[in-house]
């Protein structure tokens, strides 16, 4: 099965329930491969472990039915987190402003694959950050992962 294919089972279960799918993630260990789902709601009020709970047993029966996966498969359904991973472009403009890290498939002209910054702007196929005091553009199809970076203060509680 393409991974197309696989992308369009998952969402379509996902939405039917009235879920956001935001994106997967599969790893292949070396009994059985993992399918890590990612899933909000659409108000962004958060999934609760409940949600999780149904999406997988939704999910499960669907990719059954529907999905050949090859051998055996661990099934995971997640909230975004508060460090969601960003798969696609809308989800690079819903945090224009926010810090993010991201890591690209194949080092630049400098060597360098890491990078953390604030997203300035995004379009259909690229990203701009404004990283190490100079603004740099990504084509979306260079990185290979990206994660809003939250910073927790020091000095959350008062003595």
């Amino acid at each position: 099965m393409n991974k197309g294919d696989l992308q369009d089972i998952i969402a379509g279960a996902v939405d039917a329930l009235g879920f956001e799918f935001l994106g997967y993630e599969q790893h292949n260990q070396p009994k059985r491969q993992i399918l890590r789902i990612y899933v909000d709601k659409p108000t962004g009020t958060g999934v609760t472990l409940g949600d999780c709970e149904q999406i997988s047993r939704h999910l499960g029966a669907t990719l059954d039915v529907e999905a050949t996966m090859a051998g055996r498969y661990n099934l995971e359904v997640s909230s975004p987190g508060v460090e969601r991973r960003l798969f696609i472009a809308s989800h690079y403009a819903r945090f224009v402003g926010h810090t993010i890290k991201l890591k690209l498939r194949i080092p630049c002209e400098e060597g360098r694959r890491h990078y953390s910054g604030v997203i300035q702007e995004v379009s259909d196929d690229r990203v701009t950050l404004k990283a190490d005091d100079q603004v740099i553009v990504f084509l979306l199809s260079e990185i290979e992962r990206a994660n809003l970076s939250v910073e927790l203060g020091k000095d959350r509680c008062s003595s």
